[in-house]
């Protein structure tokens, strides 16, 4: 059955790469591990399926383009930090570093207007979108992909990017790079 565009997901059938080898997606989890920053209580998912990306993480427009690119799993989970700003976060893995690349390329040339560099991070990949309310950091370590979106943060462009770089800094000690 074809795809039938961005706002329906019509549970294509796709290709699922064999599970890679490294850090499991599910070891990203954010619980307690970084200053001033907790999982939001009840909101830990995991998926391993372009449906349920779609229907019960709420990316629905967004998933035939993973499902193409080849996506084997992911979490999402939302955070909250002591100074009150929140974030959301969906970690995908496409299993190797260039199905992560086409992701960020593909996304970030759709959906990002006037990106910002996000601290040291090359725009290639890392970059900021700031949406007045809300902030949305994109970003690709190893195979992974990250969206992180940030709402609460004052309005000050620094308090977003500064909560993405602290996390992307995490993850990519995590996974190693």
């Amino acid at each position: 059955m074809p795809c039938l565009g961005a706002f329906l997901f019509c549970g294509c059938a796709h290709s699922k790469a064999a599970t890679p080898t490294g850090i499991k997606t599910a070891n990203l989890r954010v619980t307690s591990e970084i200053s001033g920053w907790a999982e939001t209580p009840s909101t830990y998912q995991t998926f391993t399926t372009v449906d349920q990306l779609a229907g019960d993480v709420g990316l629905d427009g967004e998933a035939y383009l993973y499902s193409n690119k080849g996506l084997i799993n992911g979490i999402y989970q939302k955070l909250a930090s002591t100074a009150g700003y929140r974030m959301e976060l969906y970690i995908l893995d496409f299993g190797s570093q260039a199905g992560a690349s086409a992701v960020f390329a593909e996304v970030t040339a759709t959906q990002v207007t006037n990106g910002i560099a996000v601290g040291a991070y090359p725009r290639t990949t890392a970059i900021f979108q700031d949406n007045g309310n809300s902030a949305i950091t994109y970003a690709r370590i190893g195979r992974f992909f990250f969206k992180l979106s940030t709402t609460d943060y004052g309005g000050a462009i620094s308090n977003a990017t500064n909560a993405a770089i602290l996390l992307l800094d995490f993850y990519k000690r995590r996974i190693g790079q």
